[in-house]
């Protein structure tokens, strides 16, 4: 963004979640780090001509974190492929969660809650993919049941498997963009759990259940009504395809890039 400044260029700046996040409480985002990090965040997000958020919320958090108007900030949401997310095969009793096993998401994607909410429902199999980055894994499997399964790092063919086979997908964190996981898994007919932070409400909309952070009761009772109303799953796959389509992300980034080239001219 320096050199853009220098050079005289335009930029565009994508935000996914992190560059506009202060939560302490879990130390997550940019704006929980040190003082250079903190400044150069602000500096991009100030002097870039434009800044594209996946989520409403996150203009939101960038006008307040960073300090600045907001006037080049605006909202164009991740698109999915719904031809390759899509559903096959029969369902079964599995819940599912996705992300990396680290700290910090273990923290911010409320791994705890899922793992913990197992146990209220041992008849139940719960899943978590994602590669094992440090020894948070270890930590959680001393904590679960053993109706949880962990499965390591998988490829995108073995994780859309795991999507059509699951009949719940759940996204308990404390902040999010708009979740590329969430999307995927309600584009292949999975019933959403959520909480109400950030970008998930966004994507869940009417189409599933919502429960408290950290909270592995209501969870667990959550999942309970997402297994008896099955036919969640075609909404929430509806909703996404209507809302967040691939080719629609495209064009917008298309046209924004245009506008600036033109402005140049």
């Amino acid at each position: 963004m320096f050199l853009s400044k220098i050079f005289k260029k335009k930029s565009i700046v994508i935000v996914g979640g992190v560059d506009a996040a202060n939560v302490p409480e879990i130390n997550y985002g940019r704006f929980t780090q040190d003082f250079f990090k903190r400044r150069m965040t602000i500096f991009a997000l100030k002097h870039a001509t434009k800044v594209l958020v996946v989520d409403p919320s996150l203009k939101e958090d960038i006008i307040k974190n960073a300090k600045v108007n907001g006037n080049n900030i605006e909202y164009i949401p991740t698109g999915y492929d719904s031809e390759y997310w899509k559903p096959k095969g029969k369902k079964e009793d599995i819940v599912l969660t996705v992300g990396g096993i680290v700290n910090s998401v273990v923290k911010r994607k409320g791994f705890k809650t899922f793992v913990k909410a197992a146990g209220h429902i041992p008849d139940l199999k719960f899943v978590i993919v994602g590669k094992h980055i440090d020894s948070s894994a270890d930590e959680l499997k001393k904590i679960s049941q053993k109706n949880v399964e962990f499965t390591g790092f998988v490829s995108d063919e073995e994780l859309l498997k795991w999507y059509q086979r699951s009949k719940v997908y759940c996204q308990l964190s404390r902040y999010e963009g708009l979740p590329n996981a969430l999307c995927e898994a309600m584009l292949c007919k999975c019933v959403p759990i959520g909480t109400k932070n950030c970008g998930i409400p966004t994507a869940i909309g009417n189409t599933g259940f919502y429960v408290p952070y950290n909270d592995e009761k209501e969870t667990a009772d959550a999942i309970s009504k997402a297994l008896k109303n099955q036919n969640f799953g075609k909404k929430a796959r509806d909703r996404i395809k209507t809302n967040f389509p691939l080719t629609s992300r495209e064009k917008k980034l298309l046209k924004i890039i245009k506008s600036l080239i033109n402005e140049g001219d």
